[in-house]
């Protein structure tokens, strides 16, 4: 399973629409949590699986977007959580950051 979406409104700690910072967490966030939770029990049932999180270097390091780079953090952080919560279950994580 890939999560691919995503999305890159501005938003910085002074400045920044909050409906725009919600939105963003409803998507790069919480569209691959419900996402995943969807595909447990199947990727479960056949004892392997694998996911794999988009994340972006702003999950690493942050840059001039600092709302983007938050919900990239805990895209990462929801990968972390998957790998260590599903291994006995064969199910496989990880994210990767592009530039």
């Amino acid at each position: 399973m890939v999560n691919i979406a995503g999305i890159n409104p501005r938003v910085t700690v002074e400045h920044g629409d909050e409906d725009k910072l919600d939105q963003m967490w409803r998507v790069n966030v919480k569209g691959p949590l419900r996402l995943v939770r969807a595909a447990l029990p199947h990727l479960k049932a056949i004892g392997t699986g694998r996911v794999i999180n988009l994340a972006s270097l702003a999950g690493k390091r942050v840059g001039t977007n600092v709302g983007y780079a938050m919900t990239k953090f805990a895209l990462v952080a929801l990968t972390h959580g998957i790998r260590q919560e599903f291994w006995n279950d064969g199910i496989r994580a990880c994210a990767r950051c592009p530039g």
